[in-house]
């Protein structure tokens, strides 16, 4: 590793990845700004997924009092609280999500069909994973909104490096607790009910544990879902005969949610932390180093696929699934079905209620941040108007 060479990948730009190949070119471990390592290529990545226990999930001190997240735990109490979790997210769970997202996304289309023109990020995107969110836990609809702010807020505070909660997260978790309480009493359909009910002999989650299961649904489910869908849209409308070829043959709509999943990771790294001097691609990396895993240049990094740089629409989404946006091994991430469900079925909406859509002519790309955070900040667009 070249101590004279330092990358940023803490600051969001046009175009990350071209500065991420060179750096690979010259040594797959390279220095970035606050003391942080970032490591590229595909077979390293993957290396450092599958080594959980030099590569560690903890990237800070747990709070006095607060449950850690899932995300953030390692070993036996990783094990243990997610061996309890993956009984409740079944595939079962997800589909009967299927209906509901259907509908949040055309009640948020009606909000705007009859104006001609929308922010489809903002006014789309980046609603309507918190609203399947709050139905997957069983968020009564008149709270729903107030949901959707917190969640916003909790991603805000979320990234590495910031310091504290959110100034809502007190009121959140008293908000939740009141809801797991209910549920206690009185389950429902949903999935924070299926937890309740999860046991592994005569283990099962406290009520702190399903608070912080429901505030990691926030974070990892509302945010990423919100940039997958964004980008799958960015790539469509760029070039107008993509939305076309997709209107014309829906069974294209899959692909473009894997290929925008392979191409533009929500997460374009992920953090770890060593737990140890490490070795990754004949660099030693010492112990207490934040490592930025890039995902991107490693979905990027591929002899397995032709054409790796460019964004394919007829590649089959079965078979174009050996990415790492989901991560891989101990952490792999329980909700890729959710958000790939979320992808399908948000794009098929807009398809059948805005078959014209475009974007305006002076659109621009502006990366959505922060960090490691991969979208787009605004996707201004017209249609006709229509009911």
């Amino acid at each position: 590793m070249n101590q004279e060479i330092e990358i940023d990948v803490f600051t969001p730009v046009v175009d990350p990845y071209t500065p991420l190949a060179e750096a690979h070119a010259r040594c797959p471990v390279t220095r970035t700004v606050g003391g942080a390592v970032v490591v590229t290529g595909r077979q390293n990545v993957h290396d450092v997924f599958a080594d959980a226990e030099a590569f560690r999930n903890e990237l800070k001190p747990p709070q006095p009092g607060v449950e850690p997240s899932l995300v953030h735990m390692d070993g036996p109490d990783h094990h243990r609280l997610r061996k309890l979790v993956v009984r409740a997210f079944t595939p079962r769970a997800v589909k009967r999500l299927e209906e509901p997202t259907r509908r949040f996304a055309n009640e948020l289309i009606d909000a705007f069909v009859a104006d001609g023109s929308v922010d489809l990020s903002a006014d789309y995107c980046f609603v309507l994973p918190a609203m399947v969110i709050a139905e997957l836990v069983g968020i009564p609809e008149g709270d729903r909104r107030r949901f959707v702010e917190w969640a916003s807020e909790a991603i805000e505070y979320s990234v590495p490096g910031r310091e504290g909660e959110a100034p809502s997260a007190n009121e959140l978790r008293e908000y939740v607790t009141g809801i797991v309480e209910e549920r206690r009493r009185t389950p429902g359909d949903d999935l924070l009910s299926d937890l309740i009910g999860v046991h592994e002999g005569t283990d099962s989650l406290s009520t702190g544990e399903l608070v912080a299961l429901v505030r990691q649904l926030i974070l990892a489910g509302t945010d990423t879902t919100a940039n997958l869908l964004a980008s799958m849209f960015h790539f469509l409308l760029t070039e107008p005969e993509r939305w076309e070829r997709v209107l014309e043959d829906r069974a294209l709509v899959p692909n473009a949610v894997e290929e925008t999943l392979r191409l533009e990771p929500p997460l374009y790294w992920v953090p770890r932390r060593t737990g140890a001097d490490v070795e990754v691609g004949g660099t030693t990396i010492p112990a207490n180093t934040m490592v930025c895993t890039a995902v991107g240049h490693a979905n990027r990094d591929t002899d397995h696929i032709a054409d790796p740089l460019e964004w394919d629409l007829d590649r089959p989404a079965m078979e174009n699934r050996r990415h790492y946006t989901f991560g891989y091994g101990e952490h792999f991430c329980i909700g890729s079905s959710l958000a790939r469900l979320e992808g399908i079925v948000g794009l098929q909406a807009v398809l059948d209620r805005l078959p014209d859509l475009r974007l305006v002519q002076d659109y621009e790309f502006v990366p959505h941040g922060p960090l490691m955070i991969r979208g787009v900040a605004h996707l201004p667009a017209v249609f006709t108007p229509g009911s």
